[in-house]
């Protein structure tokens, strides 16, 4: 088995090079690619133990991404990278084709009981589930390269399809379409329907498709929901607040999950523990929405305690980096969208929102 970072950009973000340290000290027999497009970025990461591959654009896949409809200008392209990965994935996988990879997002921690020989018998295409709509390749396994590249086309036979398709609702139409193909890693215990989002109207049997495959790796792996909840969502979506105990994806219905039922343990190792009514699992993998370096840096167990034990309360709370806000501030000027931007500040609309009710 191979773990397998993809970062296609110029920048490598900090809680990436953190991560890919922090994977080699947890799991030092677990080995370490990471795909890349960039050399001069990959070399300062200075770790001798990393395989690097650098992926390079084919003429096919160019003309494949040049038709989708997506705002190229929202985070340097992010529709796009984020589909353009499966075509890396696939170059990769390629030239060691029968070796067992699993993708796993930047922003994703592996819990230190992660269940690696749960993988060793699996002969298909498995990932995330987050709703009816959307498969999250937060951890994407495959065992060969001729599943990888079986994914691969047909992503590109839906991109074509649809040019509206993400990442997401690309990897969604796989599964439901086929199957027997593709596979939904648990995130739910089987038959507790207790951890379901209520707000979520989509039917419970569709729901219950997160918990169907809970048997074979007895525990269960976040797609989003449980590290969005526990340690905050992006700042880059809260103009640099990271926002902890948000509801907005409960109550919207967005998620099948609902964490906020969940009571949190975390013991001496490190393991990450859930429960609820009678039942107690384990979390194998959290994805940390927030990108909090903290959580990824040497003193992770200590910093994720700390979220642990303020799960206890329903309080929200929140937090502000003013590295974040300055990022997106010139994100917005080179983008030329710097007034927009300003003008939808929170205060700012509280503001103007008090304004129009003197104007009435």
């Amino acid at each position: 088995m191979r773990l397998v970072f993809i970062h296609l950009g110029t920048k490598f973000p900090e809680h990436l090079k953190l991560n890919i340290k922090r994977h080699l000290q947890v799991f030092p027999k677990i080995p370490v690619s990471i795909i890349h497009n960039c050399s001069e970025e990959v070399e300062r990461l200075d770790l001798n133990s990393l395989d690097l591959y650098k992926y390079i654009r084919n003429d096919a896949v160019f003309n494949i991404l040049n038709e989708l409809n997506h705002d190229n200008s929202f985070r340097d392209n992010f529709w796009t990278s984020t589909l353009e990965r499966f075509y890396a994935l696939e170059k990769f996988h390629a030239e060691r084709p029968n070796e067992k990879i699993l993708h796993i997002e930047s922003d994703v921690l592996l819990l230190p009981n992660f269940p690696w020989k749960s993988f060793d018998s699996l002969d298909q295409v498995w990932y995330n589930r987050y709703n009816d709509e959307k498969d999250v390749a937060a951890l994407l396994f495959s065992p060969n390269s001729n599943k990888t590249n079986q994914m691969v086309k047909l992503i590109s036979a839906a991109l074509v399809n649809n040019p509206n398709l993400t990442d997401m609702t690309a990897l969604s139409t796989l599964s439901h379409s086929y199957r027997e193909q593709f596979k939904i890693l648990p995130s739910s215990p089987k038959l507790n329907n207790s951890f379901l989002n209520n707000y979520d109207v989509c039917d419970t049997d569709k729901k219950i498709s997160i918990s169907e495959n809970f048997d074979l790796f007895g525990g269960i792996f976040d797609p989003a929901p449980f590290g969005m909840w526990l340690t905050g969502q992006d700042p880059r979506n809260h103009y640099g607040f990271t926002r902890v105990k948000l509801r907005n994806i409960i109550e919207s219905g967005d998620s099948f999950l609902d964490p906020s039922k969940f009571r949190y343990k975390l013991n001496d190792s490190g393991e990450l523990i859930v429960s609820i009514d009678q039942t107690i699992t384990h979390i194998w993998s959290l994805h940390v929405h927030s990108k909090n370096r903290e959580l990824f840096s040497e003193n992770w167990v200590s910093f994720l305690r700390k979220f642990v034990d303020q799960s206890r309360s329903n309080k929200q709370y929140s937090f502000f980096s003013l590295n974040v806000l300055s990022e997106l501030l010139i994100a917005n000027k080179k983008q030329k969208t710097l007034i927009r931007f300003i003008l939808n500040l929170p205060y700012l609309r509280k503001i103007k929102a008090i304004i129009k009710l003197f104007i009435k």
